[in-house]
């Protein structure tokens, strides 16, 4: 169904279509570029749509809130192909690494950040 073109014109999208795994992997790309060890807790995944090969995938990752420590923070993630429509949805948990009393914990400030990925047939695209 990912990868050959002959079993997958008999199945329900009738073209090969672009792991799950690989676009919702963008979403700890994404987190982790902007909180460096941060440990993921927890993500769920709503897969809405195909992606096909062609699309390009936007990963939105927006903070919803902080816990009261300052260290786990709970994000909204989605996934929209090239047309805005939405392929995937969920949310994560992360727990950032320990700071020093004087910097400890998140703010508000960090509350939305995105990244785009053209899935293609080569295994080794990088989230830019």
């Amino acid at each position: 169904m990912h990868t050959d073109k002959g079993f997958a014109q008999s199945g329900r999208f009738r073209a090969p279509v672009v792991h799950g795994m690989f676009y919702a992997s963008m979403f700890g790309a994404i987190v982790s570029k902007r909180h460096p060890g941060a440990v993921y807790a927890s993500q769920s995944l709503d897969f809405k749509r195909p992606v096909m090969l062609g699309d390009t995938v936007t990963a939105t990752v927006t903070l919803l809130s902080i816990g009261p420590s300052g260290r786990i923070l709970h994000f909204q993630t989605v996934c929209s192909n090239q047309r805005g429509e939405i392929v995937l949805s969920g949310d994560a948990r992360v727990m950032l690494p320990k700071r020093p009393k004087h910097g400890e914990g998140a703010t508000q400030q960090t509350s939305v950040c995105s990244a785009s990925q053209t899935c293609d047939s080569n295994p080794a695209c990088s989230v830019s």
